[in-house]
């Protein structure tokens, strides 16, 4: 990056208590510094760098010590710390992409144990379709990984029904798939 002087045009009577000569000091060297790439970017990027430069100013640091080339810095900075953003935003998006594929292709059951779970499904039915129906909507509730508290509030059961209800429920539905001659 270009180092950034008061006589190279940019601002010949830079003052950094003057925000709108500050914003535009930052919004070139940005500019400049900027890749193609992170255009969309380049207004984020001024905000961030013009936030930096009012937070040295308001830690004490004199409107004398602060020139050009010190503001160019801190632009130049802003943008790379940007890249690096974007960088392992898009690198975390691959990860989170790769292992959702992953995932699925992990999950694709071969044909025969597609079979014998839609078979299992159909035993557990039928053995559900056998119970009492408060057990029934208990144990079903239960399976789709809600708690006792959660089952007891949906039908205004006290928590101990709940409870017993899944126990019992759960205990036949056992029974039943052991009587079908599968374990569960």
């Amino acid at each position: 990056m270009r180092s950034v002087s008061a006589g190279s045009g940019m601002e010949p009577n830079f003052d950094p208590r003057d925000y709108a000569g500050l914003r535009r000091a930052l919004s070139r060297a940005v500019r400049r510094a900027c890749p193609g790439w992170m255009s969309e970017s380049a207004e984020d990027v001024v905000q961030i760098a013009m936030a930096k430069v009012v937070a040295t100013m308001d830690a004490g640091k004199s409107a004398d010590e602060i020139g050009l080339a010190y503001v160019s810095r801190v632009a130049y900075h802003a943008v790379v710390d940007e890249m690096r953003r974007q960088r392992r935003r898009r690198a975390l998006a691959t990860v989170e992409v790769d292992e959702v594929h992953g995932a699925i292709a992990e999950a694709r059951p071969d044909p025969e144990a597609a079979t014998a779970g839609a078979q299992l499904g159909t035993e557990i039915r039928d053995c559900l379709s056998q119970m009492a129906r408060s057990r029934r909507l208990a144990v079903v509730l239960y399976l789709e990984g809600r708690g006792a508290t959660e089952i007891a509030r949906m039908f205004d059961w006290k928590r101990k029904q709940a409870d017993n209800l899944v126990y019992r429920g759960i205990g036949d539905l056992r029974r039943c798939l052991t009587d079908k001659g599968l374990e569960p």
